[in-house]
């Protein structure tokens, strides 16, 4: 039951980045893709696979957006939050880290 949670939170925040990046604005079809910038620290084995499951059926479902998926070590992106939040340009969609 917790990776159904995960999945559907990660889609949950995939739509809403889309929306938010689209800003509600219906595109002409002739438009060049959007992109979607998605970092996550789930680097062991199975959140990976379901990592990349998720942006495939996402990019699937949304073919006018390109996921640019990066999965950074845990550690490290543990570090980063502050910096990825602050950043000029951050990233549109991330996990999150929580602590045990």
């Amino acid at each position: 039951m917790g990776k159904k949670i995960i999945v559907l939170v990660l889609v949950v925040l995939l739509v809403a980045a889309f929306t938010i990046s689209a800003g509600g604005k219906q595109e002409a079809a002739a438009v060049e893709k959007q992109i979607v910038i998605y970092n996550s620290y789930n680097g062991d084995p199975e959140p990976r696979r379901v990592d990349k499951e998720l942006v495939q059926m996402f990019e699937e479902a949304n073919p006018q957006i390109d996921v640019v998926h990066s999965i950074v070590a845990h550690e490290d992106f543990k570090q980063a939050i502050r910096a990825y939040l602050t950043a000029s340009t951050p990233p549109d969609v991330m996990t999150w880290f929580a602590g045990n």
